[in-house]
């Protein structure tokens, strides 16, 4: 079998885990009242805060991928956003291969790769060291960086408290592995890498690329942010793990060079968060039923990994 063929199996296999439903995570949302069964279909729905600006609103973290298509997510939707007229914004999760119609939009599509790395040869004066203390002022410097612009990708706003919370989370992180470029001496971008990160929905296990940024007025920046993403993947191969990375969609944007980019280098879509505004939603949603008793709140729900509450919203692949 050639090395390509070995990638696609490997590949194929961890997308077959990846697409898997962890039973550990209904058992989980059950007991916590997040759980939904609707028309035969399952779903799991909470509320969500955004890590940065506190904005509230709803989460389908899981639904079964019939319930996309048959009208089950809409109606579900209906009913909770009747109950909680105070939503600001929803958020889908969807696995690998599903779309939303418009005025749903990507916001965060997840990806992954596996098998050993490809390095790129670099060119003179360039090279890849493990980040140390040395280099502690630029690497925090870029971490808030990828939170401020990550969020602004998306048209949101961050106080610099809730930036720092972010960086801190990561950087507190024992699982944390970090790289600098050094072009000519002088560190020129970064990346850092989460160790044994399980995907809370699945129960896959990967490594995950948090994030990998090139200052862009830097010589030879894509082969710089190639370099710094094959020391990344040479780490969680040796870890025995799959890479996972995400792209940020700005807001508005169509189709994404980024995540295609990507695609044809060999990474995978993992899955994808989607979200809306709940007035753009009213010509999509049906009219919510009436309830046949009066609705209890449900219990609010562990905190949840959305999209607006990652550490870092930086697409990878894209110097800065």
């Amino acid at each position: 079998m050639t090395a390509a063929a070995d990638a696609r199996t490997a590949g194929a296999a961890d997308g077959a885990r990846a697409a898997a439903l962890d039973p550990g995570y209904w058992a989980g949302a059950e007991a916590a009242g997040l759980a939904v069964h609707h028309g035969g279909r399952r779903l799991v729905v909470g509320s969500s805060t955004h890590g940065l600006t506190g904005e509230t609103g709803l989460l389908v973290e899981y639904a079964d991928p019939p319930a996309f298509t048959d009208g089950t997510l809409e109606a579900v939707l209906a009913a909770r956003i009747a109950a909680r007229p105070a939503t600001a914004r929803v958020e889908v999760r969807t696995p690998a291969g599903t779309f939303l119609p418009a005025p749903w939009r990507r916001s965060v599509t997840y990806v992954r790769r596996s098998g050993p790395p490809a390095a790129p040869v670099l060119p003179a004066g360039l090279r890849i060291v493990p980040a140390g203390e040395e280099h502690r002022a630029p690497v925090h410097a870029w971490m808030a960086r990828a939170v401020r612009e990550g969020a602004a990708d998306q048209g949101l706003h961050g106080a610099e408290d809730a930036v720092a919370a972010a960086v801190g989370e990561v950087l507190a992180d024992p699982s944390r592995s970090g790289w600098v470029a050094l072009l000519d001496g002088a560190a020129v971008g970064h990346a850092v890498l989460l160790g044994g990160q399980a995907d809370e929905v699945t129960g896959a296990v990967r490594a995950e690329l948090w994030d990998v940024l090139v200052e862009p007025e830097t010589p030879h920046a894509g082969v710089c942010r190639d370099a710094l993403v094959a020391a990344a993947a040479g780490h969680a191969h040796r870890l025995g793990l799959p890479l996972l990375g995400h792209v940020v969609h700005h807001a508005g944007e169509g189709e994404s060079r980024v995540l295609a980019s990507l695609l044809a280098k060999g990474w995978h879509t993992d899955h994808a968060y989607w979200s809306a505004a709940p007035a753009e939603l009213s010509g999509l949603l049906p009219a919510p039923a009436p309830p046949a008793a009066p609705a209890a709140e449900p219990p609010a729900p562990r905190p949840v990994r959305t999209p607006g509450g990652l550490p870092a919203t930086t697409s990878i692949g894209t110097p800065r």
